[in-house]
């Protein structure tokens, strides 16, 4: 995939609560990675939990990647990567905090926004321990905050500059 500067985008979105325990991971990935020297078509937005407010930053967006904490089951600090056409897949067993779940919403910008269809969507996920109220993360969460970062470096040195 290539990426001219002035064109096309990556967007880092966070998702999440931060006052529900682990729900919050997205958000805190994307605060580690606003600190982080990043390229410059890189954006990093952090959506909390109206994930509907990244219509105003897709017009040029290459790749789309999405951070959020999701149930599927397994034990907590589990580590995903699935791409668009792969969360049909898992839907019926993956569980959400959100009112309305990603891949609705991605369904949705689809519709609305042709040029999404073009656009590489990759979520990376983290099985929650606890979405109970909550200000700080699960030990088993934050103990794979490292590893996101560096899930998100390499889905970004996946696109190169024409």
């Amino acid at each position: 995939m290539n990426l001219n500067d002035s064109e096309k985008e990556i967007v880092v979105v966070g998702v999440g609560n931060i006052l529900a325990s682990d729900d919050g991971i997205g958000i805190r990935a994307v605060e580690l990675l606003e600190r982080s020297e990043l390229p410059s078509y890189v954006k990093v937005l952090d959506l909390g939990t109206n994930f509907l407010d990244i219509t105003s930053h897709i017009d040029n967006v290459e790749k789309l990647i999405i951070i959020d904490a999701i149930s599927v089951g397994n034990e907590p600090g589990r580590l995903y990567r699935f791409q668009y056409d792969e969360l049909e897949t898992i839907r019926a067993n993956m569980r959400s905090a959100h009112q309305i779940s990603i891949l609705n919403v991605l369904k949705l910008l689809r519709e609305l926004y042709p040029k999404m269809s073009e656009c590489e969507v990759v979520l990376i996920g983290v099985e929650p321990k606890s979405i109970d109220m909550g200000f700080e993360l699960s030990q088993e969460v934050e103990r794979v905050l490292p590893a996101i970062i560096d899930k998100v470096d390499k889905e970004i040195a996946q696109v190169s500059l024409l």
